[in-house]
């Protein structure tokens, strides 16, 4: 593996309320992002197998926790402010501001790999 690590960005809009099919990985995914209050939600299906319905969206913190019948891993992410003054996501920045990445399996292994070095230094 490379020493630079390439997401693949799920594209999406400034709308309150979406929902696209896209293959992950040769998984076949539906993917709803939706505002409710101050917080914006992921519900994750693959095939008819629901994996998460109203994951909260924390910029750099993964979505998807405590399934393994997903194969890689989803972040939203504010592009536009530094690592460690993320704001919290909302809809009126989807696409812009906010951005949906998947990492495979094997990204997100070399990420937390990564993080436990770093820690462990």
């Amino acid at each position: 593996m490379s020493d630079t690590l390439t997401a693949l960005e799920i594209p999406l809009i400034a709308l309150p309320n979406q929902q696209l099919n896209v293959t992950l990985d040769g998984q076949n995914c539906t993917i709803a992002v939706y505002q409710r209050d101050e917080n914006l939600y992921l519900d994750l299906y693959v095939g008819q197998t629901c994996i998460r319905t109203g994951a909260i969206c924390i910029p750099t913190a993964p979505i998807i926790t405590g399934s393994t019948a997903f194969k890689g891993q989803l972040y939203i992410v504010d592009v536009l402010s530094q690592p460690d003054a993320q704001s919290n996501p909302v809809y009126t920045g989807l696409g812009d501001k906010f951005k949906l990445f998947y990492l495979t399996q094997e990204q997100e292994e070399a990420v937390q790999d990564a993080k436990y070095k770093l820690y462990t230094s």
